[in-house]
């Protein structure tokens, strides 16, 4: 009887696997289509944003941060402090988008490999050979699109804002200073995932090797 009852949970598994890896395929094509579009979409704007701290964390109303260079404004959204400049050269208006572009980029080709690797899972192959070096690329992804990111907004920023000679000690704002270990904790926690697939796929051997 447990045999029996274990049938229908490994059929539904499969089925919901299919059907996640279904969605995530068409996701994954969309996000790397958006990479492409975004600096161009941007190019077609006199201006664009980038990210800042405030020197003075006390400054966070809109527009209540004196000092300011002409034609430039902040916006707060909770922690997140945006630049707005209205006139920028083109290749300062791709680069405000280039930290969104590696984002979207390292989000599709990650969607992709979850769709093989769900789509192992869906044909009753979660030990799949594959799956291990799947789970070890999506961790590279992760530290790459969230540490590169980063990496690109504060470059971004140092580019716009001595552009607009906001680099002087007496600026208000300056270039975002904070690092997000998430992507790490989660490359990590992929890396661990691909152990015990690995693991999985070595006692699978083990198990068949012995009928």
């Amino acid at each position: 009887m447990a045999r029996n009852g274990a049938a229908p949970r490994r059929t539904l598994l499969g089925r919901i696997s299919r059907l996640l890896s279904a969605l995530a395929a068409p996701l994954g094509a969309l996000a790397l289509v958006t990479a492409v579009i975004l600096p161009i979409n941007q190019l077609t704007q006199p201006g664009g944003e980038v990210p800042v701290r405030l020197k003075n964390p006390d400054a966070s109303e809109w527009l209540g941060v004196p000092g300011l260079a002409p034609a430039s404004w902040l916006s707060v959204d909770q922690t997140t402090v945006t630049y707005h400049v209205f006139h920028l050269p083109g290749w300062l208006r791709a680069l405000t988008e280039a930290a969104g572009s590696l984002t979207f980029l390292t989000l599709g080709l990650a969607l992709l490999l979850i769709w093989r690797l769900l789509d192992a899972v869906g044909r009753g192959r979660p030990f799949d050979p594959r799956n291990p070096r799947r789970l070890r690329y999506l961790a590279l992804l992760a530290a790459v699109g969230g540490l590169g990111s980063q990496l690109i907004d504060k470059i971004s920023s140092n580019a716009v804002l001595r552009h607009v000679g906001m680099t002087g000690v007496d600026t208000p704002v300056g270039p975002p200073d904070r690092v997000d270990v998430v992507p790490v904790l989660l490359a990590v926690v992929l890396l661990a995932v691909a152990d015990a697939f690995r693991r999985g796929r070595e006692l699978s051997e083990d198990v068949e090797g012995l009928v």
